[in-house]
């Protein structure tokens, strides 16, 4: 699959983060989505043009983090998934889902290579299959 072929979902509730990660993955050549609550993101999935992977900064209230990557794992297990957030480390995906952890900075280089790494292994196992 080609880059433009890929659509990246950005999920974080700042709008200046999800439109400078939205220009930041335009210029690399993927297509962009964002949304900026749980339950945007939720529509989002839920849609005939489901993205290809998702970019999540797990702190969205109400939810609790680990409720709403528990609830994204189980109802989306083969959607590769970047964390994006502060304190990220502590995350796991349980079941076969492809998850990258990325600590905010505000260097997209290690986001977009834990994007590229996602992607890949997501790939791999779809591979495998």
């Amino acid at each position: 699959m080609n880059r433009n072929e890929i659509m990246i979902l950005i999920v974080d509730r700042n709008p200046h983060v999800r439109e400078f990660l939205g220009r930041e993955f335009r210029s690399r050549g993927f297509g962009i989505c964002a949304a900026g609550s749980a339950e945007a993101m939720r529509c989002r999935l839920a849609s005939s043009t489901r993205p290809d992977l998702v970019i999540l900064d797990p702190d969205l209230p109400p939810y609790g983090e680990d409720a709403l990557l528990g609830e994204l794992c189980s109802a989306h297990p083969d959607l590769p998934l970047v964390l994006h957030g502060h304190g990220v480390g502590d995350y796991s995906c349980p079941g076969p889902g492809v998850i990258e952890l990325v600590e905010k900075s505000g260097r997209t280089d290690a986001l977009g290579a834990a994007v590229d790494r996602a992607l890949w292994r997501a790939s791999r196992r779809t591979d495998a299959l």
